[in-house]
């Protein structure tokens, strides 16, 4: 796509529903997630505002990071220019803030457009009122009828429709092939089963997988020796083939017998014992889960995830009563709630 526009509605985030004599305001610049004792309704507007803002960012960062040039427009003292996802997109996609004056595109209304967009063209377009604070038609509160007069300046004047359409056409123009779903999907490119990189690295412990073993032969694996002898096993008794027959005949037994799976629990207990360890293959009756022997495995690869397997055996927290064990596996998370979403904006699970 070479160009992607965004517009949301902003009725929701208009500064002049803060003003007397408009629609009661859900939210305001220090409380962007809803004011508090919104009722039920209120708050499912709140949230649906700020899901179609947040959606619609996400679709012009998208654009904006396969090429294409984009922008978002809102009210220039829209509150959506407050959220943090907006900023986000302004810092990282549309540097250049384009200011529309109504009055200079044929509209006698005391507003103007903000354009926040990747394409510095468009700063070509910008204007700005010259004729007072007063001295065009108000658009806050209610008309005659009963109507509220922002209402109908929610349409661009025509003016600037068309002094964007002109600077961003040439962009739309596109020599290329148009392809349905069927075309593109032929032309990704398929890898053969002995093409490299071949994956065969197990991503135990402190080695995180990359698939790249073939090409990094420095790269260690904790567990090489037990994988060789399982394959040898796999292609000595055919079961890669056995395996195949059992995915063609749709059957809903398992795969493998007992006695095709003992010569592979027997080959982990030696690999196991080689290294200090001892493999039991008791379970408990509610756990079908082989935990000993995977927390075994687990040392053996010198996984930084410690408390992992005895929190399983021991029956997995929910952090209510305790705080769950930390994996080492990620950055700590910071317990800070600040602009925390409340919960309350949540209507269903």
């Amino acid at each position: 796509m070479a160009y992607g526009a965004g517009a949301p509605n902003c009725g929701e985030y208009s500064r002049l529903k803060l003003r007397p004599g408009g629609p009661p305001a859900l939210r305001t610049p220090q409380s962007l997630q809803g004011l508090p004792n919104l009722s039920p309704a209120q708050l499912s507007k709140v949230q649906s505002s700020f899901e179609l803002m947040v959606r619609i960012v996400i679709c012009l960062e998208l654009v904006y990071s396969a090429g294409g040039h984009v922008h978002l427009e809102q009210p220039t003292n829209s509150m959506a220019w407050l959220e943090k996802d907006v900023a986000r997109f302004v810092k990282f996609c549309a540097p250049h803030l384009v200011n529309f004056a109504a009055c200079t595109y044929g509209a006698d209304w005391q507003k103007s457009w903000l354009l926040a967009c990747s394409y510095i063209s468009m700063t070509s377009l910008g204007t700005k009122c010259e004729h007072g604070i007063n001295a065009h038609e108000i658009i806050a509160g209610q008309s005659a009828d009963g109507s509220f007069r922002s209402r109908k300046t929610s349409e661009y004047p025509q003016a600037m429709c068309s002094a964007i359409a002109r600077l961003i056409s040439p962009l739309c123009i596109s020599t290329g092939t148009l392809l349905d779903l069927q075309a593109a999907l032929t032309l990704i490119p398929k890898k053969g089963l002995t093409d490299l990189p071949i994956s065969y690295e197990d991503g135990g412990g402190p080695l995180f997988s990359t698939g790249l073993e073939q090409t990094v032969p420095a790269r260690r694996t904790y567990i090489q020796h037990l994988r060789k002898s399982w394959i040898d096993r796999i292609f000595e008794q055919k079961l890669h083939l056995k395996f195949l027959r059992f995915l063609q005949a749709d059957d809903s037994s398992p795969p493998f017998s007992d006695e095709d799976i003992q010569p592979f629990r027997d080959i982990l207990s030696n690999f196991l014992t080689e290294r200090g360890h001892t493999a039991s293959w008791e379970n408990r009756e509610d756990q079908p889960l082989h935990l000993s022997v995977l927390q075994q495995i687990s040392h053996c690869m010198h996984d930084s995830d410690k408390t992992l397997f005895p929190c399983l055996q021991d029956g997995v927290s929910t952090g209510f009563d305790k705080d769950i064990p930390p994996s080492s596996c990620f950055p700590a998370a910071s317990n800070s709630m600040e602009n925390a979403m409340p919960l309350s904006v949540h209507m269903t699970n």
